[in-house]
């Protein structure tokens, strides 16, 4: 059988691979088979995959969103931001299990917060919020950057603001 070379990350197609994927989280493997396609083909979220052709190995999406000012830490909530602020979401991020361990899942953030860096340059949002699937997720978030910051009442929900996405993107 002939295996190819792991793909950067691009936008998820109709005729990707979607149901053999398997991350380990029952909710973003149900998310990814039955609606990552249909949300993406909305512009609902935009949806990116990294691919071993013709497997699906991981995958991201990102979203347009806002969040109320009361909910945001202290370090967003200075200056004329409105009410509710806008913000990029990365709604999910998943490595299939065979793949896990591999150094994709930091791949896929990287390729997300330089779109996210590149589209602050393009549209006005103040942070990347980030809804972390677990416990496993946010610790995996911290680990990759000082600079995400939890949001408070939202023990899954983490915000990296513009300029700590600015700091990440110049260490690269």
């Amino acid at each position: 059988m002939y295996v190819s070379a792991l793909q950067e990350p691009r936008l998820l197609k109709h005729e990707d691979e979607r149901g053999r994927f398997q991350s380990g989280n029952a909710e973003i493997d149900d998310w990814f088979h039955r609606f990552a396609w249909q949300n993406h083909r909305a512009r609902n979220a935009r949806v990116f995959v990294t691919t071993q052709e013709p497997e699906t190995l991981g995958f991201y999406a990102l979203a347009m969103g806002a969040v109320s000012r009361s909910d945001l830490p202290e370090a967003l909530k200075p200056g004329r931001r409105p009410d509710p602020c806008p913000v990029l979401i990365l709604a999910r991020l998943a490595v299939d299990q065979r793949a896990q361990g591999r150094g994709i899942g930091a791949a896929l953030l990287k390729d997300a917060l330089l779109r996210a860096h590149k589209l602050s340059n393009e549209v006005g949002f103040a942070a990347l919020l980030v809804h972390c699937a677990n416990d496993q997720a946010r610790e995996f978030y911290l680990s990759q950057s000082s600079n995400f910051v939890p949001c408070p009442g939202a023990e899954n929900h983490l915000v990296l603001p513009l300029r700590g996405l600015r700091e990440f993107i110049d260490t690269l």
